[in-house]
């Protein structure tokens, strides 16, 4: 079972939901997050199909403006949540739709427009891991 919490970071710790660098104490309620964390002074956890070391993982969360998929290579550029344009290109990424393993039916709904968070390992022999969040909207656009 997985939810989708529209806002990305920005809403998640707005919600008081745990990030990597929480120590797992409740959250203060009614105290608005300072603009560091709000910006990304909290890591984003990653889902359980990227198994890479998350000291050695790069994640790039926002708006996907580009998208190229052929047999051998995918290519995928994001407008970020951090006000930067990021591109990489995979040989076999791994593609999940809100945490979830990707289905045949969910390509229509995935592509340019859509956002999307791009976990890449910079361990070898691991995967890439695209994770579609086609219903997610940024707080502030």
């Amino acid at each position: 079972r997985a939810a989708a919490l529209e806002g990305g970071l920005d809403a998640w710790t707005a919600a008081g939901l745990p990030t990597e660098s929480d120590n797992h104490e409740p959250p203060v309620v009614n105290e608005a997050p300072a603009p560091e964390a709000a910006r990304g002074g909290g890591r984003l956890m990653a889902p359980g199909a990227v198994t890479c070391d998350r000291n050695k993982v790069t994640l790039y969360s926002g708006k996907v403006t580009a998208f190229t998929r052929t047999k051998t290579k995918t290519s995928i550029t994001i407008a970020t949540d951090w006000d930067t344009t990021e591109s990489t290109t995979a040989k076999s990424p791994r593609y999940l739709v809100n945490t979830e393993p990707m289905k045949a039916s969910d390509w229509k709904r995935v592509g340019a427009g859509k956002r999307a968070n791009v976990w890449i390992c910079s361990q070898p022999g691991i995967a890439t891991v695209i994770d579609w969040r086609p219903d997610e909207k940024r707080a502030v656009e």
